[in-house]
């Protein structure tokens, strides 16, 4: 996924989504949305990637 050029790296364009966008304690995502997920659990450092919503399971 590409970041938006406003942003000097794609870490920074995450880390910027990280803090800034906005929580669905629901979750309830539709296809499209734009997603932040825990790739690596980690308790002080979890690994997390951006992507959007192509497929929802019972869908």
């Amino acid at each position: 996924m590409s970041f938006p050029r406003e942003f000097p790296s794609e870490l920074s364009y995450k880390i910027f989504l990280d803090r800034y966008a906005q929580k669905d304690a629901t979750r309830a995502f539709v296809i499209g949305d734009l997603a932040i997920a825990v790739i690596e659990p980690d308790p002080k450092w979890p690994k997390k990637d951006v992507g959007r919503v192509t497929h929802i399971d019972g869908d």
